[in-house]
């Protein structure tokens, strides 16, 4: 807009001087000022519309972390949940695998009188003889630990055993998988079985080679063996949107979508919590008015709030805040006013002297003057007897005198 009005000024300058150069410094000046203005008007059409609509982005945004912090700890909740009944699972599958094998025959022979201890001190390393020759094992004290057996003897048997009859990973996720859905559990498991041969060469299989495992979250480790030659470890994967229900989903909308309401409930709380807990009483003031000297400009004082009708300013301390022409003009009619009150035809015929308001474009101006005051002072205009009136209102104890101010 300010460019397209600078072009048609450009050319009457143009003809007016004469000259190209000084028609284009005159338009530059106009762009300028016709910039600076429109410039002016839309911020403070933006500010007005940021003051209504600042608190609803308040709201929501507190309903959208609100909903989104709840459904964190939900998910880590249900996880912990399905986390702890996959290991019980997994360890069921193991004691089912060894409880098979249990029923074998084994050749063992011991020479020589050896009292076992039902809890044996760690041993760092074993020494085998095999057809390999006489090789001595490191145990690291994790894989130790994670054996699921504490009896080195024991450990023996079960190394022979599953060297006989070695563990399936197809069967083992199977059997897990099983104890899972019965359990209910909403995602999938996997299981990766390692098994190291007496040269120290490991050969690792997974019950799904199609899937990798960095798909999925490492959940428990067990070892089988005198040397922890067979490790087996169990994977789960559960995807955030299997693990939410419908009533979850409710539950967060919910959350969110009372958030939102709030901003249109919070005048009607405000209402029904002075009606029915707080007593107001209504004291009209004095509204003194202090011409400047040697100019027809009024400054209009009331409370601690002072109105400035040449620059259409109302100021409270260090707050300051432009009114609108519509708005001054319709501050200062309530204020001239007697008793600070106007019937509604009276401020029709003042404000549209033409004839063309009605009540209509009244309420809206009143509206719009309402929202001003809040902003900036506790002045409200309260409509009564098909008109309206200048107030301020005092939240006062019943026997507190001492609360009413005092006239200027």
């Amino acid at each position: 807009m300010p460019c397209v009005v600078a072009i048609k000024v450009t050319r009457v300058l143009r003809r007016w001087s004469g000259s190209r150069r000084s028609a284009t410094r005159y338009s530059c000046l106009i762009v300028a000022l016709l910039q600076s203005f429109f410039t002016f008007a839309i911020r403070q059409k933006i500010n007005t519309m940021k003051a209504e609509n600042s608190l609803l982005w308040v709201y929501t945004a507190i309903g959208v972390v609100s909903a989104v912090t709840t459904a964190y700890f939900l998910y880590q909740s249900r996880m912990e949940h399905w986390k702890m009944e996959a290991r019980y699972a997994f360890a069921e599958v193991i004691k089912r695998e060894v409880s098979k094998r249990s029923e074998q025959d084994v050749f063992f022979l011991t020479s020589g009188a050896k009292k076992l201890s039902p809890e044996p001190e760690r041993r760092k390393a074993i020494t085998v003889i095999s057809e390999y020759g006489t090789i001595e094992y490191a145990i690291p004290r994790y894989k130790d630990s994670l054996n699921i057996e504490r009896n080195w003897s024991t450990r023996g048997l079960y190394t022979i055993l599953f060297e006989d009859h070695p563990l399936k990973a197809d069967s083992l996720n199977i059997a897990w998988n099983g104890f899972l859905q019965q359990a209910g559990f909403p995602g999938s498991s996997l299981v990766r079985l390692s098994i190291t041969d007496l040269l120290g060469r490991e050969k690792q299989t997974c019950s799904d080679a199609s899937v990798g495992v960095s798909q999925f979250d490492s959940l428990t480790t067990c070892y089988i063996g005198q040397r922890c030659e067979n490790e087996i470890s169990g994977f789960i994967r559960c995807p955030w949107r299997n693990v939410f229900l419908l009533k979850d989903g409710i539950l967060l909308g919910a959350i969110i979508a009372l958030c939102f309401l709030l901003f249109f409930l919070e005048k009607k709380f405000v209402q029904f919590y002075r009606r029915f807990f707080v007593r107001e009483v209504v004291v009209e003031k004095e509204v003194p008015m202090m011409a400047l000297k040697g100019t027809d400009v009024h400054i209009y004082k009331f409370g601690d709030v002072a109105f400035h009708t040449d620059v259409r300013i109302l100021k409270r301390g260090d707050s300051v805040l432009k009114l609108p022409r519509q708005a001054a003009t319709l501050l200062q009619l309530l204020i001239e006013a007697k008793g600070y009150r106007l019937s509604i035809g009276e401020l029709q015929g003042l404000m549209w002297p033409t004839g063309d308001g009605s009540a209509d474009k009244l309420h809206k101006a009143v509206e719009r003057l309402r929202g001003y005051l809040s902003q900036i002072s506790d002045w409200q205009i309260v409509n009564e007897n098909y008109g309206y009136q200048l107030k301020s209102s005092y939240s006062i104890d019943e026997n507190d005198n001492n609360a009413l101010p005092k006239a200027d």
